[in-house]
């Protein structure tokens, strides 16, 4: 995404706004200028970020008022960014790559150069943590520290600067890949400088939770099938049924499942009762009403009109 198509944030309102996550400060709010570009890859986001001095701090407050558990990549193009996490304090100059967990208390303090730049640069990447199967220990052993410039972290730095450059010219068929690649390079720095080696399987179960988060997404899209699934991560279909071997559920009884959870909720929604039976099928990703209403039965033992008549007089049902 080009710096034209940044949103430029200004003051105390600027700070305020420039994340849920943390609450930054700086010495005179009044001044303080910030221009901020996201990329959004799948549930991979690249943040590039143009700002003068401010610090950034993730309370245990804050951790409980807006909860989440993601690996913060940051990549200092200019200036410098003093982190602290774990007990362990780094400081970043340009072209270094640090991690930082949302999950845990952190301080950022970002300094612009000491050449009489009034901003400094960085390029931040935030995956869920959720993604990195297994590997949290090896995340907190990690956080904060300066990672060795590697070939493995140089290329992935180059990566992840390059996207937040050019982000606007990633075609939505390259998207997914993207984000693989991105989660999946993270995981080889992380298993690079990590003593223990990785879990049987973590590659796998990293794919698997990816291609779950990519299905729920999808849900109402009728054509989605183990097929286009599997083309989109740029697996085979016999890949993909092998990935869910041994789990609660194969890939069709998963998407299967989930639509009907998706229809249930909307079927005893007060604010859907004017909504046909046959349009909350197809809006579940049901392509066949006759199809739709067979599950649901087989699922919940009742019809959807028998649902949505048992729960009229208590609008706030849910369905699990």
């Amino acid at each position: 995404m080009s710096p034209r198509n940044a949103e430029r944030l200004l003051g105390a309102s600027g700070l305020a706004a420039m994340s849920d996550a943390a609450e930054f400060s700086a010495d005179d709010p009044d001044d303080f200028e910030a221009e901020v570009a996201s990329l959004q890859l799948g549930v991979v986001r690249i943040d590039s970020v143009l700002t003068t001095g401010c610090v950034a701090r993730r309370s245990a407050e804050r951790i409980e008022s807006a909860p989440s558990d993601t690996l913060q990549l940051l990549i200092t193009r200019s200036g410098e960014v003093i982190t602290t996490q774990h007990g362990r304090t780094a400081g970043v100059v340009p072209g270094g790559l640090v991690l930082l967990r949302s999950g845990a208390e952190f301080t950022s303090a970002f300094r612009p150069g000491q050449g009489g730049e009034d901003k400094m640069s960085i390029v931040q990447t935030t995956i869920p943590m959720s993604l990195l199967i297994s590997r949290e220990r090896a995340v907190n052993a990690l956080t904060s520290t300066v990672l060795p410039p590697t070939p493995l972290v140089a290329g992935t730095t180059a990566l992840l600067s390059t996207l937040a450059d050019c982000g606007a010219a990633v075609g939505p068929a390259a998207v997914r890949f993207a984000e693989h690649a991105i989660v999946d390079l993270t995981l080889a720095i992380i298993a690079d400088n990590d003593s223990s080696p990785l879990a049987p399987g973590t590659i796998e179960a990293s794919t698997r939770l990816r291609i779950r988060e990519f299905m729920v997404r999808r849900l109402r899209d009728h054509t989605m099938t183990p097929a286009t699934i599997a083309a989109e991560f740029g697996i085979s279909t016999r890949y993909l049924h092998r990935l869910f071997e041994g789990q609660a559920a194969t890939v069709a009884a998963f998407v299967k499942d989930e639509r009907l959870a998706l229809a249930a909720a909307q079927v005893v929604d007060i604010a859907e009762r004017r909504t046909s039976i046959a349009s909350i099928a197809a809006h579940s990703g049901f392509h066949s009403i006759n199809t739709f209403g067979r599950a649901f039965k087989e699922r919940y033992g009742i019809s959807p009109l028998q649902m949505r008549a048992e729960n009229a007089a208590q609008p706030r049902s849910s369905i699990s």
